[in-house]
């Protein structure tokens, strides 16, 4: 099995998919397409000045917002102009067209939705269960295709704001919760140094220090409840689970990986969707909660 990796890790990896993950296993020719298509969307619009927030905080709100364990989006309303949300949709849309199987009802809601938009982009960041089945009632739309297609959409959007948090702030953070949105993670390092837990937000595509001996769902810090499921043939992989809530998070030991490699977790978070099944397998899942001490000096 040939896996290749990053010798760099910069913003631009995030959106960039290597040639080498059409070489992993697990992964298919379709989604990495799609995949693709989606991460040269989220390229575009950061690059433009499409995704402006109506409310965006100063460097020192932000640095302010983290040092207190204040997740940003508790600084401020994080929503986007109507106008510009409905132009990045459009073209979020057209980057989809011919990679995923939209219904045309939805194409057609979408396109005419007026103030259910903001509505439907902030109950996606949230993982809103309760407001996406009542915005899917009303549209008559399928709940998951709103959350996966709000959260794509949101994604150029915390991308740039997550921007603003100094990357000093970050190693004080110690939460679980991701320190932009404010949700859980969906991937790790083992940093290849020191051995130092990261954590990563695929909304955000922000990491951040954890302590490895604490679970970043639930806040459990009991060794004995913790443990890694280990997939034979994937040595560099291990799988952290923790007992009390049965939740589980996908790991990348960057000390296994060959002298001056890193791992990409933008890349890692595509080309690792196996372990997700090994571990639901199992009998975990992916939770959509993640632990913050607000207390915590």
């Amino acid at each position: 099995m040939k896996t290749e990796y990053s010798n760099t890790v910069d913003s631009e990896k995030i959106f960039s998919l290597s040639d080498s993950l059409e070489e992993r296993e697990g992964v298919s020719p379709e989604y990495l397409q799609l995949q693709e298509a989606l991460s040269q969307f989220r390229r575009l619009e950061l690059t433009s000045d499409a995704l402006v927030p109506k409310d965006f905080p100063s460097l020192a709100t932000a640095n302010e917002a983290v040092l207190q364990k204040r997740c940003l989006i508790t600084a401020a309303k994080l929503v986007p102009r109507q106008e510009s949300l409905r132009g990045s949709l459009k073209r979020l849309l057209a980057a989809m067209s011919g990679h995923a199987h939209l219904p045309e009802s939805f194409l057609n809601w979408a396109e005419a939705s007026g103030a259910e938009l903001d509505d439907w982009f902030c109950a996606s960041v949230k993982r809103d269960g309760l407001r996406l089945s009542e915005i899917a009632k009303t549209s008559q739309q399928d709940s998951e295709l709103l959350l996966w297609t709000g959260r794509e959409l949101a994604k150029p959007f915390f991308q740039r704001y997550s921007r603003t948090i100094p990357v000093e702030s970050l190693q004080n953070w110690n939460q679980g919760a991701c320190p932009c949105c404010g949700g859980p993670p969906k991937i790790a390092r083992l940093e290849k140094e020191t051995g130092r837990r990261y954590l990563w937000c695929e909304l955000c595509a922000i990491e951040w220090p954890f302590s490895r001996i604490q679970c970043p769902f639930c806040g459990n810090a009991d060794a004995k409840q913790l443990g890694n499921l280990e997939p034979e043939g994937w040595e560099i992989y291990r799988i952290a689970v923790c007992e009390p809530c049965k939740g589980y998070l996908r790991t990348i030991d960057e000390r296994k990986l060959p002298e001056g490699m890193v791992a990409d977790l933008g890349k890692e978070e595509i080309a690792t969707l196996h372990l997700c099944f090994i571990a639901e397998r199992e009998g975990y899942h992916q939770s959509v909660i993640a632990f913050q001490n607000k207390n915590q000096s």
